[in-house]
């Protein structure tokens, strides 16, 4: 008997015993009807469409980001160190990237004024930019 497993997507032949006793009842398989397949077509075809348009949205971020120098401003003490530090959220908002798609590749926050490069993770890609602290313009 073919079924469609659920978790995966696939189209498997079990036996009928298996299938009908433990696959349908625990909610883990349907039946394979004509129907059900023409549906698993539909779905696999519009996450294909899916896939394909985030890989592009990917690439015109990594263009976009790429080779970049991204600046945040921050408060500084008497020993021109920061208060408290950049973290990811800070350098994703100052790029304009969404945290869905890009991932900071960070070791420990920034807490020192300067350059650092950071890497970026876009899908399976990496980029790297430069994050430049500066301190704010108006501060005493």
């Amino acid at each position: 008997m073919k079924v469609i497993i659920k978790d995966t997507n696939e189209v498997k032949d079990v036996s009928f015993g298996y299938a009908v006793n433990y696959l349908i009842p625990q909610g883990l398989a349907v039946m394979a009807t004509p129907q059900a397949l023409e549906e698993l077509k539909k779905q696999k075809a519009a996450s294909s469409r899916q896939q394909e348009k985030q890989k592009k949205q990917e690439e015109k971020l990594l263009e976009k980001l790429r080779g970049k120098i991204i600046t945040i401003e921050k408060k500084v003490g008497k020993a021109k160190k920061i208060f408290g530090s950049v973290k990811k959220k800070d350098i994703l908002k100052a790029a304009g990237a969404d945290s869905d798609l890009v991932e900071v590749l960070l070791d420990a926050p920034i807490k020192t004024l300067g350059k650092h490069k950071v890497t970026l993770k876009i899908g399976k890609r990496k980029v790297k930019v430069k994050v430049s602290v500066k301190k704010i313009k108006n501060q005493r």
